[in-house]
């Protein structure tokens, strides 16, 4: 009787540790939520005037040369391969420091769409396949939030698709000007991708 008594206690604290953690889990899951539903909105804003980006008259973005912004806006992967053999490139290239200053801050936005987008898709799977099935009395709140957040996902991804040639050539050109930038290869294949939201959303 003693040996079931023991074993009783043994496998019921394992339970209650076991949900313990769950619930720990599910709050901490719960918390990252809210907090990227208050991030995203501001990326949202920011997104909204990048996307519109235009440089001012006396800008060295308004000098780039046509030949320039033409082999950017070509619909490949990666349209920045081979733009340092262009004749006009040494152009660009004079100018490095003023045009890096000019396009750091819709540049910055991209690629905070991209992290936060990654962000958002890991937790909204996690939730789904790990909280959610465990606790069907999600209060409603909860699952505001989570639809809040899924909205979000979405109109960021629609929103970016939409950007402007300018933004575009931007962004690309930051990416060949800032060699230091640790995302300007992902940065580049998600442009390229933008260029179909739906399916870019899906593989996510």
């Amino acid at each position: 009787q003693l040996c079931v008594q023991q074993s009783f206690k043994k496998n019921f604290s394992k339970k209650k540790s076991s949900s313990s953690a769950s619930t720990m889990d599910s709050s901490r899951t719960v918390e990252k939520l809210i907090i990227l539903l208050n991030y995203s909105e501001g990326v949202l804003v920011r997104l909204y005037h990048a996307i519109q980006f235009q440089p001012s008259s006396n800008s060295e973005m308004k000098r780039v040369p046509n030949e320039i912004q033409k082999w950017l806006s070509r619909e490949l992967s990666d349209p920045t391969v081979g733009i340092a053999d262009l004749p006009t490139f040494t152009v660009v290239n004079c100018k490095r420091d003023a045009l890096k200053r000019e396009t750091k801050l819709v540049y910055d936005v991209f690629e905070d769409v991209l992290q936060t987008g990654t962000e958002i898709s890991q937790t909204l799977q996690y939730m789904t396949q790990n909280i959610l099935p465990q606790n069907f009395d999600a209060t409603g709140d909860v699952l505001t939030r989570l639809f809040d957040l899924l909205s979000n996902f979405v109109k960021m991804h629609l929103l970016a698709s939409r950007m402007s040639n300018v933004a575009r050539t931007a962004v690309l050109l930051r990416t060949v000007l800032a060699q230091q930038q640790n995302n300007r290869t992902l940065i580049r294949r998600f442009l390229h991708e933008l260029r179909t939201p739906y399916t870019y959303m899906r593989k996510m």
